[in-house]
């Protein structure tokens, strides 16, 4: 079993950051965002077979996540008041 390269690492991170940001609804997107960050948090010292199969997984999850986000687009949704606000 082969580790993951760095590239390949970061093009999953990415990958899952990007569609995360196109689901429409605020808290799915803030959920897969947080996930996907936390999840790379966590799995960086796993050891070389830990790491192949966490890649995989998060494969499998972008293919989700993609999924999720084309739903998402096809119908319309209610803006959330999370959006609506404007930072202090």
């Amino acid at each position: 079993m082969a580790q993951p390269s760095r590239t390949a690492v970061l093009g999953l991170y990415k990958g899952l950051r990007r569609q995360g940001a196109l689901l429409m609804d605020y808290n799915y997107r803030e959920y897969a965002l947080r996930r996907a960050r936390r999840g790379f948090e966590l799995a960086r010292g796993f050891a070389p077979e830990e790491a192949e199969a966490a890649f995989k997984k998060g494969q499998r999850e972008l293919e989700i996540v993609r999924r999720q986000a084309a739903i998402s687009q096809l119908y319309p949704h209610q803006i959330s008041v999370m959006e609506t606000m404007t930072p202090p």
